[in-house]
């Protein structure tokens, strides 16, 4: 996003000046959401990520997910519609990628798998418009950050626990096994999930103003980082690496950056069995086991962009017309493909969605790249605060972790794509009113 776009800045704001508190007058309205709108964002959080009824079967009865969704819903919407805060592209973006979802299910061939994918989005849709749009004080977004690493190392520690009471098979291969419910269930959603979270466990390490809390978050750090190995997740690895290194290139404070790095590395080398580096090893073996088969299905998916290359075959319907495009498999073996999953978001989206499809979300992503790159610039100008840049590096690294892993998943259902937007909207806006001069306050 070019600097011209930037809205007109407040002339006592200027490069190489820091904001500060200027004594200016800023409306609790135009700053921040109610306590009351917070308090139900981080229960939509909790009850989304954590999912207690999973665990406690009675609280199901309740319905409370819907309730507070629906809560939720009705004190975002006017925040939305009021005029204070220009709607993002990468709203309009996602809502038609939610309209492209629901019209397939018009010529899908299974118009019921498309239409619980497309209640499934437009749900998430819900928490990605509170996130994009009640987030206007530096301190609930903290406070949200850190709920999203707490519920992740409670988890993690569920994890950890699986697996030290795991037996290993035949083959060499434990894991954590199921950690939680829904898109954290599986072990290799959940590393694709700690890829998403630990950069902001770092930024809240690096933020901390004490001893013990930057040691608390240090330490969330670490037992992510020893989950993600736990889970014996190959995509998961390849995740982890690929935003380790981007954070470092990218990182303002470089020597730290290389410091948590090898901490890393060290903590990886002295707590991973070796039935996880022969695990890791396999990642280059592509013409057998599973790394065969997902190459197979993505043979497949091609095979249907190229017989419906505009609006694809469906939303969730992959798995319906596999059987006649997984040429690769025997055909004895065909028929058993019914219901399987591409096992890549790249290739979901290119079968199921078409060139619609793609540039829906492909503009999405490069939008929320240029508004991380531009708070990035605003920072080392001085015209916001530092520790804003910051929390771009961070939402940056955490895109890495999550594209570079969703190259392995189906996940363009799950959460992390359309939260991971609503924060980068969030703190776009933050830094731009930062930089105009109408909010000031920053993050710290």
């Amino acid at each position: 996003m070019s600097d011209a776009l930037l809205p007109r800045k407040d002339p006592a704001i200027g490069p190489g000046s820091r904001p500060q508190d200027s004594g200016i007058a800023i409306r609790r309205s135009l700053v921040g959401p109610t306590r009351f709108a917070m308090g139900l964002l981080l229960c939509h959080i909790v009850l989304e990520y954590l999912r207690p009824q999973t665990f406690w079967p009675p609280l199901g009865a309740l319905q409370l997910p819907g309730v507070a969704l629906a809560l939720l819903l009705i004190v975002t919407i006017p925040r939305v519609l009021n005029g204070s805060a220009r709607i993002a592209g990468q709203t309009w973006l996602l809502l038609g990628f939610v309209a492209l979802s629901g019209l397939s299910a018009l010529y899908a061939a299974n118009w019921f798998r498309a239409y619980k994918f497309t209640y499934a989005v437009a749900v998430t849709m819900i928490g990605f418009l509170a996130i994009a749009y009640l987030l206007r004080d530096p301190r609930d977004f903290k406070k949200l950050l850190a709920v999203l690493v707490v519920i992740h190392v409670y988890l993690s520690f569920g994890g950890i626990l699986a697996f030290l009471h795991t037996q290993y098979n035949d083959v060499g291969y434990a894991s954590t096994g199921y950690v939680g419910g829904g898109f954290l269930k599986d072990e290799n959603d959940f590393a694709l999930a700690i890829n998403v979270i630990l950069p902001f466990a770092l930024y809240l390490a690096v933020q901390a103003r004490s001893g013990v809390p930057r040691l608390l978050w240090r330490g969330a750090s670490a037992v992510l980082v020893l989950t993600s190995v736990f889970t014996f997740s190959r995509g998961g690895f390849v995740g982890l690496a690929a935003m380790a290194i981007y954070w470092v290139i990218i990182s303002q404070r470089r020597q730290l950056a290389i410091l948590a790095l090898i901490s890393g590395i060290i903590l990886v080398a002295v707590v991973a069995p070796p039935q996880y580096w022969d695990r890791i090893s396999t990642i280059a073996a592509t013409d057998q086991g599973t790394a065969w088969e997902r190459q197979s299905l993505w043979a497949a998916a091609r095979g249907m962009f190229y017989d419906s290359p505009i609006w694809g075959v469906g939303a969730n319907n992959f798995g319906i017309h596999v059987p006649n495009y997984g040429l690769d498999f025997a055909p004895e073996m065909r028929e058993n493909l019914w219901g399987k999953a591409v096992h890549s978001m790249y290739f979901q989206l290119l079968a199921e969605f078409g060139i619609v499809g793609v540039v829906l979300i492909g503009s999405t992503l490069v939008l929320n790249f240029r508004c991380l790159s531009q708070v990035v610039r605003l920072s080392k100008r001085g015209d916001v605060v530092a520790s804003l840049g910051l929390l771009a590096s961070s939402l940056q690294a955490s895109w890495v972790g999550f594209l570079v892993s969703a190259t392995f998943l189906s996940v363009l259902d799950f959460p992390h794509l359309y939260y991971l937007t609503g924060l980068t909207v969030a703190s776009h806006r933050m830094a731009v009113e930062q930089a105009r001069g109408e909010n000031p306050t920053g993050l710290r």
